[in-house]
């Protein structure tokens, strides 16, 4: 069953992972930042931390940015992760 399903999305829609589980994986995660943000004063900062990324062509993690906006992605170790995240959240003094 799995096969016929790839083989569908293969010659009907184009790559599976792209333009099926990609697009999945990023429609979630924006139903679960829309429930932390839910008014225009609301901010915060996300880190994901998934080794899998690491090895997405440009063009994958490109689609992907894309599939997030208004959501602003950034590739980084998870140290600069914290550390930008941690600048962000900053009350100003």
């Amino acid at each position: 069953m799995i096969d016929k399903r790839r083989d569908f999305f293969e010659k009907s829609i184009g790559n599976e992972f792209t333009d099926y589980y990609l697009s999945h994986r990023s429609r979630s995660l924006h139903q679960k930042l829309g429930r932390l943000l839910r008014t225009d004063q609301d901010f915060g900062g996300v880190i994901i931390v998934d080794a899998r990324i690491k090895t997405w062509k440009k063009a994958t993690f490109d689609k992907f940015t894309k599939l997030m906006q208004p959501y602003v992605i950034n590739r980084t170790n998870l140290s600069d992760a914290c550390a930008n995240v941690k600048a962000f959240i900053k009350p100003e003094n």
